[in-house]
């Protein structure tokens, strides 16, 4: 693990065994970070894992944690019965729907939601949830886009936006 604080030298840590043992040695080795930074949450998916991995801070160290099932996201086996791996994963934060925490039925705002695609072309959807109040909300209402305002650089010369009518046609 890498960390880099503001004003404080970078450290380097060795967490040799955090991760689960290969399930397929010849998939590629490749391991996305999904930050949730603001609930001071990391989540760690790979080519060659059948589950994803949860880091959290405690204010002080970041430290893997141990979530019980249901909490964990882990990938069906695919219709011949072998295993299957996440092969992308995102976070939505659009959603207007509140959730219901199944264990005591109880109803919190509405929450992320991170939808993992697995190797087997299978999509999965889960919402990340906390049950802390005192974090903030990460969701907010989807805005229409302005067609005429620059996303990415600037317009080419000449650049003539069609109209948003011939868009839908």
């Amino acid at each position: 693990l890498l960390t880099g604080k503001k004003n404080q030298p970078i450290t380097w840590d060795s967490w040799s065994g955090v991760l689960p043992p290969l399930s397929d040695p010849s998939a590629p080795r490749s391991v996305n970070f999904l930050p949730l930074f603001d609930w001071q949450f990391v989540l760690a998916t790979s080519t060659c894992l059948t589950n994803a991995v949860t880091f959290g801070n405690n204010g002080i160290v970041w430290k893997p944690w141990e979530l019980p099932e249901p909490f964990v996201i882990n990938t069906p086996l695919s219709a011949s019965r072998k295993d299957t791996f996440i092969v992308g994963s995102s976070f939505d934060f659009t959603s207007i729907k509140p959730v219901v925490v199944e264990r005591d039925g109880t109803e919190v705002p509405p929450q992320p939601i991170i939808y993992t695609l697995t190797s087997d072309g299978v999509l999965l959807l889960y919402h990340v949830t906390s049950l802390n109040p005192a974090r903030p909300a990460l969701t907010k209402p989807i805005e229409p886009c302005d067609l005429n305002a620059t996303k990415n650089g600037d317009q080419p010369m000449g650049y003539q936006p069609r109209p948003a009518a011939a868009l839908s046609a």
